[in-house]
């Protein structure tokens, strides 16, 4: 892929990952990846259309999937795809927690583990100190949100090493 799409994807995407929208800031010592939406074993295309930013473990948790089975109801749920779904309709953040709106939303958040305590430990390192632009405090926050951000929160204060958020 030539350095001018590369370019013109991290500035699309006003250089935060189209999943979890952290910023490349957040992250200075990891760059982030220009992803195939759908994977060269799919579609073998380099379209701008078929290529997102994303933070490296978006990246690498996503792989070659294009759905997920949902944590609820065990059925087939096509993941967020950057170029056709508005990332509000799916997504809000519930302080620093990412919240699925819709089924999508919540398929690529358990997917992608967005939530992960890697994850969390960079935003949570770089929100204090203001580097960080996720969307906090959101006022669209809803009732569910807030109990899965605490069930996190629970979770995390338990145990450190296996404070896996689930959904469901």
């Amino acid at each position: 892929m030539d350095v001018a799409t590369q370019r013109t994807v991290r500035n699309r995407a006003r250089n935060q990952c189209e999943y979890c929208q952290l910023p490349q800031t957040a992250t200075p010592f990891l760059t982030f990846h220009v992803e195939h939406i759908q994977a060269k074993q799919h579609v073998s295309e380099d379209s701008l259309d078929n290529l997102a930013l994303a933070f490296p473990d978006c990246n690498r948790f996503k792989g070659p999937n294009l759905t997920s089975l949902s944590s609820i109801t065990r059925k087939i749920i096509r993941l967020f795809h950057p170029r056709n779904d508005q990332w509000s309709e799916h997504f809000e953040y519930e302080s620093s927690v990412l919240v699925g709106l819709r089924p999508i939303g919540e398929a690529t958040i358990d997917l992608l583990q967005i939530n992960s305590d890697e994850q969390m430990k960079c935003v949570l390192h770089w929100v204090p100190i203001g580097r960080c632009e996720r969307k906090l405090n959101s006022p669209n926050t809803t009732t569910s949100s807030t109990r899965q951000r605490d069930r996190w929160l629970a979770a995390a204060a338990r145990e450190p090493s296996d404070s896996k958020l689930t959904f469901g």
